[in-house]
């Protein structure tokens, strides 16, 4: 398996959320109570409670096709880049896709200009820890 670990950081969410995770009967999960702080203080609690040396960040409504994490740990691992991320797509509540809007850009140094303003990596991203 390509998941080692699966750290989820409850950061007081007012759902079903923790008894939802306390079904699940896996050694590799991990769930960390978070403060109700926010989503950049949660993504701090979780990365600093990760032991592996390459983390993979999804929020709660993120979805992965079957072998996408794998194809991008090996990518990652061919390229020596640092972080690796991915394409996105929206769906409506039914199901139905979002007509793409725009694409990101993928010119390193377009990337390293528009992360100054905004986040322009879509999710999941993969990247080195060390």
């Amino acid at each position: 398996s390509v998941v080692a670990e699966l750290v989820v950081v409850d950061d007081a969410s007012a759902d079903d959320t923790r008894l939802k995770l306390a079904a699940v009967d896996d050694d590799r999960l991990r769930v960390v109570a978070g403060a109700g702080v926010g989503l950049a203080a949660a993504l701090n609690v979780g990365l600093a409670k990760c032991s592996e040396s390459v983390v993979a960040r999804l929020d709660a409504d993120d979805l992965l096709i079957p072998g996408a994490l794998g194809a991008q740990l090996a990518r990652l691992r061919a390229s020596g880049v640092a972080v690796l991320g991915g394409q996105a797509a929206s769906f409506w509540p039914g199901g139905e896709r979002l007509p793409r809007v725009a694409g990101r850009p993928t010119a390193p140094d377009v990337v390293a200009w528009q992360l100054l303003f905004s986040c322009v990596v879509a999710h999941c991203v993969v990247a080195n820890q060390s």
